[in-house]
C-alpha cells in the first residue's frame, strides 16, 4: 500500500535542516548585534579636563577660600578631612599639565581667595614637554594669579620625585625654576622634594604606584603646609 507525503527519514531531514538554518541565522544576528552594539565612550584626559573645568565654573568658591590648584597629587589630597576647620577648596584635576592648570586657574578661584596653593608640572615631564615650556607656563600662571587676585597669598610648591630615576634630573631642573620664580615674586615656597625623596626616586613608603601618594605621603605633605595656614 502506498502513502502520501515524505517518509519519516525525509521529515527528520527537513526538521534538522530547518533547525540548522534557524541556528545559523540566530548566530549571524547575534554576531551583527555584537559588532554594532552600543559601546560606552571612553573619556579622554581632555574630556575630563573640560568636565571638571565646567564643574568648577558652576561651583565658584566663596570669598576668602583657600584654593589648591594642581594635578592628581592635589585632586586626591583629602583636604577637607585633614583641615576640617578651614575653607579649603580642592581644584586639582588629574593629568593636568602646567598649561592646563593655567587655562582654568581664574575660573577655579572664585572672586577673592585668601590663599592659593600651586603644585603642578609632573605631567609636563610625562608628556615630554620641555622644561623651558614648563617655565613659561608657570610664569604666566603666577603672574596671572597675582594680577587677578592681588590680595591673595600665593604659595608655590615643588614637584615631587617619582619612581623613575631617569626623570629625576628634569624634576630637579623644574624645581630650580620654581625656586627662582618664587624668589623673584617674593612668594612662599614649600620644597616637598627632600622630604619625599630617597636618593633620586620617591620613598617607596610614600607612594603606591611610583607617582601617587599613600596616606603617609599626604599626612607628610599636610604637616609641611600646616604652618602656612590660618589656625583651624
Amino acid at each position: 500500500m502506498s502513502t502520501d507525503g515524505p517518509g519519516p527519514s525525509r521529515r527528520a531531514f527537513r526538521t534538522v535542516t530547518t533547525l540548522l538554518v534557524i541556528l545559523v541565522l540566530f548566530n549571524i544576528g547575534g554576531a551583527l548585534w555584537y559588532v554594532n552594539r552600543p559601546r560606552p565612550v571612553k573619556p579622554t584626559a581632555l574630556d575630563r579636563q573640560n568636565s571638571r573645568t565646567e564643574l568648577f565654573m558652576r561651583m565658584r568658591p566663596d570669598s576668602n577660600a583657600i584654593i589648591f590648584l594642581g594635578d592628581s597629587h592635589t585632586e586626591y589630597f583629602p583636604l577637607h578631612e585633614i583641615f576640617p576647620g578651614l575653607p579649603v577648596v580642592n581644584r586639582g584635576v588629574s593629568s593636568s599639565t602646567s598649561a592646563q592648570v593655567l587655562a582654568r586657574a581664574i575660573g577655579s578661584c572664585g572672586p577673592a581667595p585668601s590663599m592659593i596653593f600651586v603644585q603642578a608640572g609632573i605631567n609636563d615631564l610625562f608628556q615630554r614637554i620641555p622644561v623651558d615650556s614648563f617655565e613659561a607656563s608657570m610664569t604666566d600662571l603666577l603672574d596671572t594669579l597675582h594680577t587677578t587676585f592681588p590680595e591673595a597669598r600665593i604659595v608655590l610648591q615643588s614637584l615631587l620625585p617619582t619612581m623613575d630615576a631617569g626623570m629625576d634630573p628634569d624634576v630637579r631642573r623644574c624645581n630650580e625654576v620654581l625656586v627662582r620664580l618664587a624668589a623673584e615674586r617674593d612668594l612662599a615656597y614649600v620644597d616637598l622634594y627632600p622630604t619625599f625623596a630617597s636618593g633620586d626616586i620617591i620613598d617607596e613608603a610614600l607612594t603606591y604606584d611610583g607617582v601617587h601618594l599613600t596616606a603617609a605621603g599626604y599626612f607628610k605633605w599636610a604637616e609641611m603646609i600646616r604652618p602656612l595656614l590660618p589656625q583651624e
